[in-house]
Parts: C-alpha cells; sequence; structure tokens
C-alpha cells in the first residue's frame, strides 16, 4: 500500500480483535480499518463495517479497491 501513498499500522485493541489502519498518506481524514473475518464461509477482508472487500486469497485486489475508495475524486477537465 505505501506504493500507492497509504500507510498501514496493524492496530490490537484491548478489548477485541485486530485490524489493520489504511490511510491515505496525502488526505488523513480517509482512512479505513479493514478486519478479516467470514461471509457466506469464506475467509474475506473486511471494511470496517462489515461488507466483504475480498476473499483472502485476493490480497491485490483488496489493496486496489481499498486505493480506490479511499481516494478522492479527481476534478474532470482539470
Amino acid at each position: 500500500m505505501s506504493a500507492r501513498g497509504f500507510t498501514t499500522r496493524v492496530v490490537q485493541p484491548v478489548t477485541g480483535d485486530p485490524y489493520v489502519r489504511v490511510v491515505n498518506m496525502d488526505v488523513g481524514q480517509l482512512a479505513e480499518d479493514v478486519r478479516v473475518g467470514y461471509y457466506n464461509g469464506e475467509l474475506c477482508y473486511l471494511y470496517s463495517w462489515g461488507q466483504p472487500i475480498v476473499p483472502v486469497r485476493h490480497l491485490d485486489s483488496a489493496a486496489e479497491r481499498l486505493a480506490y475508495v479511499l481516494t478522492p475524486e479527481r476534478a474532470v477537465g482539470r
């Protein structure tokens, strides 16, 4: 993710499961906490609200999707 302009760190809360915090280095307000869990019987990366990103076997696709949702829209015609 660092090559795409994002920082990541593993967070281990006092209670609960660990997760990875992904932050856009240019726009710090754009961040996501990614967890791993089962969705429809398959181990997946999950957005903070529980929606699956992709199965864990598709790490590159997960990185692409996270980069997409954490990148502000570009102005058209500029």
